[in-house]
């Protein structure tokens, strides 16, 4: 399905464009000059956060400096396709109070999304090659590049229902 597509597909394409304003790409301009090109204010914003997204990733045991790059490239591309794939629905999220929770319908098509997303990723390692590759790598292991993308999913929660109570829940 389209739905299953975009999430495969368009979460890698986006990956690669959110490079152009990860960590590296957001110190050059559209020429490619290393121009600092964000205003003052949004660069330290983006360091703010920056910052929490290095500290998530070392609890999980990564160099969250190391992985920062790419962490944001799967962000951008997973927030983007995901847009992307709802653009037609009405709603994109309920996690907010006031909101209307998604359709049965709607809430199996994000289901979908995001079992396709992490489809993408599966993998196994031997335990050597991770220790060596937490070290060198500068992309997360498969099981972080999902989980601790699609925490920051509001839809990842209209679909699973995930609450406080859940292990993948992040406030």
């Amino acid at each position: 399905t389209h739905i299953e597509n975009i999430a495969a597909i368009g979460t890698i394409a986006g990956h690669e464009l959110g490079h152009s304003i990860d960590d590296t790409g957001s110190k050059y301009d559209w020429n490619g000059r290393l121009i600092e090109w964000l205003p003052a204010l949004d660069r330290t914003k983006f360091r703010e956060r920056a910052a929490k997204f290095e500290a998530q990733f070392n609890q999980l045991g990564h160099d969250g400096s190391l992985t920062l790059g790419e962490n944001i490239g799967d962000h951008v591309g997973l927030r983007a396709s995901y847009h992307m794939a709802f653009a037609d629905m009405q709603i994109v999220s309920s996690k907010k109070p006031k909101q209307v929770r998604a359709t049965k319908k709607e809430q199996d098509q994000k289901k979908l999304f995001f079992i396709s997303y992490a489809k993408v990723w599966c993998s196994k390692f031997r335990p050597s090659f991770e220790e060596s590759y937490l070290k060198v790598d500068p992309h997360a292991l498969p099981e972080a590049r999902v989980n601790a993308q699609i925490i920051h999913m509001n839809g990842f929660y209209d679909a699973f229902g995930c609450t406080a109570k859940d292990k993948m829940f992040l406030a």
